[in-house]
């Protein structure tokens, strides 16, 4: 039997291992923190579940590769439960409230009605949206998605191919453009966390419309936990608190790892951390990707998505407040940059979530590569300064859901807040990337999952496709995995 080592136990390193030791390999999976999920993780403050990372999980429609995937590693099984919110979320600007409803047609005719000027740019926004998540569909598993609905999908989109180019190159700032509404136009721009391409939001808020990108109840604690407990289950060993210091290679090929100053023998190597971390530490730069390098390069033109992310209690019902909501805040300066809308999620969805006569409520905006580098020059200067920074952001959110909801400032209890800086130092991910390089430019980068010239070493992430992201970390764990079976004749 084959030994393989995995390093790093977030999503992608536990897919890749449940689905090696499927395949009859002997598994160690290497986790430097005491506890697997990397980014997808939560945890208890005061008797009060957070969670740090599920929004929303594609792959939740049966009959999907995704789906497939889930249900194999035990993310999604029959037992668990399906919450379909009946919208993405309301999005407010000078008293009018946008809603990406889940039933396309209820969306669009309210939208017509707030802006009949922009009808015509209206209806092809929702055509884009059921056509292009109905390829997706389609590609994913032809039966799935009749022909009847694809056919008239692809004429539709043939036509429109000029403008469709265009718009897997345009960010939701730049398509926002082609509306009159401002209203409309802030929430076509806020719906949606990062700096991916608009043709990836249509994508979205299509696949939310059709059940595929929907919330597991119970969040992402007891998802992770279902995975790790299928990994031991099939007899994989899981190495916690053992943080990997170099992959060892000799004559070009991984020979196993250095981990706590302990060589540590394997006849495959496979990382499921952030490939730069991978290249320029884990193997000291001894064999190059010159992808990674050239986007790191060009990095202002394909840029990472991070967040900053806020939780509060607040000891009141806010029953009303039970979809997703786009809370505008007004002017939020932070290093010469501006916010105005951050994404604010009250849970009462799921009574996981609930703490008697409380609410948690967290609040999210984007973050990227000059934030990073902001955060992390300002606590290298004064880890004061850093705190005073947090408190002041924290504070100003804070005191604007206070003014919109009418509550009072001392119902309301912080919990934790967290940034691009705090992602990075627990995963290595570069720039505390929640998602990987952007897709801006019209061009998906999709890496190949080993290094030329090494030799029984593989990498897969949800750096391995661009935006990244939970549903590249699950399909390109599966495929590599796949890989590493045919290559060594399982």
């Amino acid at each position: 039997m084959k030994k393989v080592i995995v390093i790093g136990g977030g999503i992608s390193g536990l897919t890749a291992s449940i689905c090696l030791s499927l395949k009859g390999f002997e598994v160690h999976l290497y986790e430097k923190n005491a506890f697997v999920g990397g980014l997808a993780n939560g945890f208890y403050i005061n008797g009060q579940y957070v969670d740090t990372c599920l929004h929303w999980l594609m792959g939740t429609l049966k009959g999907t590769k995704i789906n497939d995937i889930h249900r194999l590693t035990h993310a999604i099984t029959d037992e668990v439960e399906i919450i379909k919110l009946p919208s993405l979320g309301t999005f407010s600007l000078n008293g009018i409230d946008v809603t990406f409803y889940r039933d396309l047609e209820k969306a669009e005719k309210e939208w017509i009605k707030i802006s009949p000027e922009d009808e015509e740019q209206i209806k092809q926004f929702f055509e884009y949206t059921k056509d292009l998540s109905t390829l997706v569909l389609a590609t994913e598993n032809d039966g799935l998605i009749k022909n009847i609905e694809v056919k008239p999908a692809l004429k539709r989109l043939t036509k429109q191919r000029k403008d469709l180019a265009i718009i897997f190159k345009e960010s939701r700032e730049v398509y926002a453009r082609r509306f009159k509404n401002e209203a409309i136009r802030n929430a076509i721009i806020n719906f949606q966390n990062g700096y991916n391409s608009m043709a990836f939001a249509f994508i979205e808020y299509g696949l939310f419309s059709k059940g595929d990108t929907d919330l597991p109840k119970g969040g992402v604690i007891p998802l992770i936990n279902r995975m790790k407990e299928r990994f031991i289950s099939l007899g994989g060993v899981l190495h916690l608190s053992t943080e990997v210091n170099r992959i060892v290679t000799e004559k070009k090929k991984a020979i196993g790892i250095l981990a706590n100053n302990e060589l540590i023998k394997a006849d495959i190597v496979l990382s499921c951390c952030d490939p730069l971390f991978t290249i320029e530490n884990l193997l000291e730069n001894k064999y190059k990707y010159p992808l990674y390098q050239k986007l790191k390069n060009n990095i202002d033109k394909n840029p990472i998505s991070s967040c900053y992310s806020l939780f509060v209690s607040v000891k009141k019902g806010l029953s009303y407040l039970d979809v997703p909501t786009g809370l505008n805040i007004g002017e939020l300066n932070i290093n010469g940059k501006i916010i105005n809308t951050v994404f604010m999620r009250p849970y009462h969805y799921d009574d996981s979530f609930k703490k008697e006569g409380e609410t948690l409520i967290s609040f999210l905006f984007n973050q990227d590569q000059n934030d990073f580098d902001y955060w992390k020059n300002l606590h290298d200067l004064s880890s004061e300064e850093y705190k005073r920074e947090k408190e002041y952001i924290n504070e100003f959110i804070i005191t604007k859901m206070c003014e919109t909801y009418n509550i009072n400032y001392d119902d309301v209890t912080y919990l934790t807040s967290f940034g691009p800086l705090e992602l990075n130092k627990l995963t290595n991910s570069s720039y505390g990337a929640i998602q990987s390089f952007s897709f801006l430019n019209g061009i998906m980068r999709i890496a190949k999952g080993k290094i030329e010239g090494l030799k029984n070493f593989y990498m897969a992430s949800q750096w391995s496709r661009s935006i990244g992201g939970t549903p590249t970390a699950t399909i390109y764990a599966k495929k590599i995995s796949d890989l590493i079976a045919k290559e060594n004749k399982k």
